[in-house]
């Protein structure tokens, strides 16, 4: 059941990548007026600094009945100059007995500093810090070549994909592009090839990370992304039949809003051993994700105030992508184990309280007893 937790929600925390909040005003059709659209594609290209906040929340699905799982709850900044940024987010769940873990992250000045955190009130913060200052050229190289990239691409074909994949609506404030359903995979997959060339941005991705580890790529990873750089894989995610809505501030252009809603069968992420794990755990094999965000404040310089217990910690120095990626995932790791802490004691409490209920029973009998014997008497 652990694994389960961790893994959903990693999937929901993934779907962020993809996009995610319904507009709740009234909608009228519209059609995709192409200077509009162009002038919304040039908005969103690039923007020195934004601030947002959401939620991912999932549920189980069985029987076309649902169950809330747990939610996580985020908000964060980005400034790209300088560039810095910040991370809140808690997760809350029927699994944790009531309390909630959390992580809060700060990017200044070439430092990362990272803080766990368990507890509502969120006491007891662990800061860590690391120095990416031999990653952080290779960082912003990495977003340059991605917008470099993004301009290249013809304005009319990308009116004509959008129009072809996606339904506008308006609302008092916003345009809203909501994607099509019953989308054919192979199709979209070459008419998006067609606007950008997909090998190509995987070849670059590959020489982007090998650049930054000083090293050939190893071949699990590059069969990792080969499998990810095909229509199956987007076919595999149009058939969790998702909804998606993306919403731009008519008078800015600047995207606003994002929701994503999908249902995920496990058995697709997971393998037979963990899928008979849940099986045997009377977990659903179906759950429901639910991502919201808002954004604001585009190119509004974003403060990001380090906390000074956060600053006087030692910070350390990764000399190496791949050493960077160990800390993360020891970080990863550490999470997990607060995780199952918290419902290791959950499990405790509820094993005394089925202890305490069991004594309570026996000593009540032992008393009937004893009462009916002094009455024999």
């Amino acid at each position: 059941m652990k694994k389960t937790m961790k893994k959903f929600f990693a999937l929901a925390a993934s779907t962020l990548l993809f996009t995610g909040p319904v507009a709740t005003t009234t909608m009228a059709q519209t059609t995709i007026d192409e200077n509009v659209l162009t002038e919304i594609q040039e908005a969103n290209k690039h923007f020195e600094s934004v601030k947002w906040d959401g939620f991912i929340k999932v549920s189980a699905v069985s029987d076309n009945q649902t169950a809330d799982m747990g939610q996580l709850n985020f908000n964060g900044t980005f400034n790209g100059i300088p560039l810095q940024g910040s991370f809140e987010g808690n997760v809350s769940s029927l699994f944790l007995g009531g309390q909630e873990i959390g992580l809060k992250a700060f990017y200044q000045n070439s430092t990362a500093y990272i803080g766990t955190m368990e507890g509502e009130a969120g006491s007891g913060i662990n800061w860590t810090a690391y120095d990416f200052t031999t990653l952080e050229a290779d960082m912003i190289k990495s977003f340059q070549d991605a917008y470099s990239q993004s301009s290249n691409v013809d304005p009319q074909k990308t009116t004509e994909f959008t129009s072809k994949y996606m339904d506008v609506t308006e609302t008092d404030t916003d345009y809203v592009y909501t994607l099509k359903q019953d989308i054919n995979a192979e199709e979209m997959w070459n008419d998006v090839d067609a606007l950008v060339d997909l090998e190509k941005v995987k070849e670059d991705t590959i020489a982007n990370m090998e650049e930054q580890s000083g090293e050939a790529l190893d071949e699990e990873s590059r069969a990792q992304l080969d499998k990810s750089f095909t229509s199956e894989s987007l076919a595999k995610f149009l058939q969790m039949k998702p909804v998606i809505e993306v919403s731009y501030n008519k008078e800015t252009k600047f995207i606003s809003k994002l929701l994503m809603d999908l249902t995920v069968n496990m058995q697709d992420f997971m393998g037979e051993e963990e899928l008979d794990e849940n099986a045997e755990s009377g977990m659903p094999q179906s759950f429901s994700v639910h991502v919201e965000m808002n954004f604001s404040e585009h190119n509004v310089p974003q403060e990001v105030t380090v906390p000074e217990e956060a600053l006087a910690v030692e910070v350390q120095q990764p000399s190496s992508p791949e050493e960077a990626a160990d800390e993360l995932e020891d970080l990863g790791e550490d999470l997990e184990s607060v995780e199952e802490s918290a419902m290791d004691e959950n499990a405790e409490s509820g094993t005394e309280e089925s202890a305490a209920d069991e004594t309570a029973a026996d000593e009540t009998t032992a008393d009937e007893t004893v009462e009916e014997t002094t009455a024999a008497e």
